[in-house]
């Protein structure tokens, strides 16, 4: 089933990305090659890239059912998740200098309001999404959305105390103080992510059969 593979590709390019972003926080005096940052800014536009094929996929599973709802928070998904994948693209249009990145991505405040963004509209879908699913049915599968729920909550929280920094202090030099608390909150939010998609790689199609049994919430 396509969105077993797609939990399992989101699984493994997440926890890559995860790694590389573990590697700067701990070791930030590290000397970094141009082959190394390559490397990192390709893997982190794949994690979002299959993020968002995940979103894509699932939307197109719940458009057959009769569940409106489930259907637009899918949809936000789709649409944050793909307002991230602007910011990795930018980031390879800048290390590889394949293009000139577009004027509305030159702005620094972009590069503050989209992860807050894309995090703010995951969160919404998995809102809806825990709320769909019947919790008597598949247990592994309420906890695995509720777990992602409170994940992407702290993502949220992270990225919009980010935002309204920047817009209050006028840059990102001021969450340098705070490096080592705030990849401790990502590293618990990442985890509490990881689960929902071991839980959606192994009940994928436990997933798909309980929300066509219900259409409360169309």
């Amino acid at each position: 089933m396509k969105l077993r593979q797609a939990s399992l590709a989101t699984l493994v390019g997440m926890s890559l990305s995860f790694a590389l972003r573990t590697i700067g926080t701990l070791f930030p005096a590290m000397p970094v090659s141009r082959y190394f940052a390559c490397f990192s800014v390709l893997i982190h536009f794949l994690a979002a890239f299959l993020l968002l094929r995940f979103f894509i996929i699932l939307y197109g599973l719940f458009a057959g059912l009769n569940n409106k709802k489930l259907k637009r928070s899918a949809l936000t998904a789709v649409i944050g998740s793909a307002s991230a994948l602007l910011l990795h693209a930018k980031a390879i249009m800048i290390v590889y200098h394949i293009a000139a990145v577009p004027l509305y991505l030159q702005y620094r405040l972009v590069d503050a309001f989209l992860p807050f963004f894309a995090s703010a509209s995951i969160w919404s879908f998995f809102i809806t999404f825990s709320r769909a699913l019947p919790a008597e049915k598949n247990f592994r599968l309420k906890t695995g959305s509720r777990s992602a729920l409170i994940g992407y909550f702290i993502f949220t929280l992270l990225h919009g105390t980010n935002f309204a920094g920047y817009l209050l202090f006028d840059g990102f030099k001021w969450i340098y103080r705070w490096a080592l608390g705030v990849f401790v909150l990502t590293a618990g939010a990442f985890s509490l992510v990881l689960y929902f998609f071991i839980v959606c790689h192994q009940h994928a199609e436990d997933l798909i059969r309980e929300l066509s049994k219900d259409p409360a919430a169309a």
